[in-house]
């Protein structure tokens, strides 16, 4: 921790600047003031692991560890969310194998995310039916080309 005394760089947990004497722990606690209210505003992930980080700063003092581990629990949460809506969007659009495959990809990425397992099965399930529907296309066609000569 710096000292906004001396500039001194202290250690984490000092109470006192060791160069001169100033209190850190007034330091401290408007620090963690602020974090706090930086995670009560936050929105999205990257908020989340910036303000981890400012309780990083501090991880000694109170309970900032224990919000660090808050911050980078909701930062998870929010990314799982955001790829869950993406995999939904994709799985519902799609139509041919490839499609079904990247949107299983996605739900697999986050496979204990709600019910993001049994969808992947279902994108693989999908995937199959359109594999299907495309070589039964192959074959339909190949037959009237020959048919035509």
């Amino acid at each position: 921790m710096k000292c906004n005394n001396c500039g001194y760089d202290n250690e984490k947990g000092n109470a006192f600047c060791i160069k001169c004497g100033n209190k850190l722990e007034d330091q401290y606690e408007s620090m963690y003031a602020a974090a706090v209210k930086q995670m009560e505003s936050a929105v999205s992930s990257d908020d989340y692991y910036y303000v981890k980080s400012l309780f990083n700063n501090i991880a000694e003092y109170k309970d900032s560890s224990e919000k660090m581990t808050e911050c980078e629990n909701k930062a998870k949460e929010l990314q799982a969310e955001e790829i869950y809506v993406n995999a939904n969007k994709q799985m519902h659009s799609a139509t041919t194998r490839k499609e079904f495959l990247e949107a299983k990809g996605l739900f697999s990425s986050i496979s204990q995310y709600k019910d993001s397992a049994e969808k992947a099965t279902k994108c693989d399930e999908e995937a199959e039916k359109a594999n299907q529907a495309h070589m039964e296309e192959v074959y339909i066609n190949s037959l009237e080309v020959k048919s035509s000569d």
